[in-house]
Order: structure tokens, then sequence, then C-alpha cells
């Protein structure tokens, strides 16, 4: 009886195993290539560090030719996306790129650098612009209040602007200091 016993645990260990080894080189060519803990908890596996350890070398080496390749395809994905969105912001290119910024952060950190700066870069031109545009317009308010021989102020300035925010007066204040100077 004892006998039966251990060859009936045999034959299902034996089962277990082959099992494990069919789903290990099958594991060998999926997509992408499971983790080991993972197919460890799989139903009805065995140990595969015991069992099989040239598999699980090979299916360890696996994963990490994968995560290579699909590293290399996360930074041309990146790159095309930073050269479709110059100085976007880095949450407007990684969403383009469909890669999660904390990963860029993390994994790409040179790509991360270049797209801070060139978003720094965009900003400070587009708030130089800005400011140009708005100095030229004050400029022109206030010389075609002094031909028609008005004293320019805050008032009559104010409702001649296209466009003025909060943070901009101070701006135009310093600007109608510079041309009643002039």
């Amino acid at each position: 009886m004892c006998r039966q016993i251990i060859q009936k645990r045999q034959y299902r260990l034996d089962a277990r195993k082959t099992a494990t080894r069919e789903a290990a080189l099958a594991a060998l060519v999926e997509e992408p290539p499971p983790k080991i803990g993972a197919f460890i908890r799989r139903p009805g596996m065995v140990d595969i560090k015991q069992c099989f350890p040239e598999i699980r070398q090979q299916l360890l080496e696996r994963r990490k030719e994968y995560f290579i390749q699909r590293k290399q395809v996360d930074r041309e994905r990146l790159k095309e996306s930073m050269r479709r969105l110059p100085g976007r912001k880095i949450k407007e290119v990684c969403k383009d790129a469909k890669i999660h910024p904390k990963k860029v952060r993390r994994i790409f950190p040179d790509l991360y650098q270049r797209m801070k700066t060139d978003y720094q870069q965009r900003a400070a031109e587009q708030s130089r612009l800005r400011l140009d545009q708005l100095r030229r317009e004050v400029f022109g308010i206030i010389e075609n209040l002094k031909w028609r021989g008005i004293t320019p102020n805050i008032n009559n300035i104010k409702g001649k602007l296209s466009h003025a925010t909060r943070k901009d007066w101070k701006t135009i204040m310093d600007l109608i200091a510079e041309a009643a100077s002039r």
C-alpha cells in the first residue's frame, strides 16, 4: 500500500515536472517573457530553479534581452515625439510617446534633461516676445496720446490695450515712466 502511494506521488511529481518543462519552454517565446516569480506561481508548477536551471537561465536572459529591446524602442519613440513637439512640456511629449514621465526621468535622464532645457528655452523666448509686443503696444499708445496732446497715464492706456493681465501692470507702469522720461 505504501509503495502504491509513493508511486502515485512520484507519478504526479513527474507529471508536474513535465508540465513545468513544457510551460517553461513555451514561456521562452512569450511576448513579453514572464517574470520567474509569476511563472512559478502558475498552478501546478514545480520549482524551476531546482528542476530546470538551464531553462530558468534562458528565461532570465530572454527577459533581459526583451527589456533592452523595449528600452531602445521607447528611446526612439521619445526622440520622435521630441522632434514632433519641440519645446513642449515634458508631460505632453511623454503622453505623445505613450511613456510615463517618471519612467523617462528614471531610465532616460539625458532625454529628460534635454526636454526640460528645450521647454525652458521656449518659455523664455515666448515671455520675451510677449514683453516686446507689450512694449511696442504701450509705446504706440503713448506716442498717439502725446500726439493728441494728452498726458499719458495708466487710466488713458488701460482702455486702449488689447490685452493686459495683472502681472503686466508693473511692466506697463515702468514703460509709462520710461516713456515720460524721454
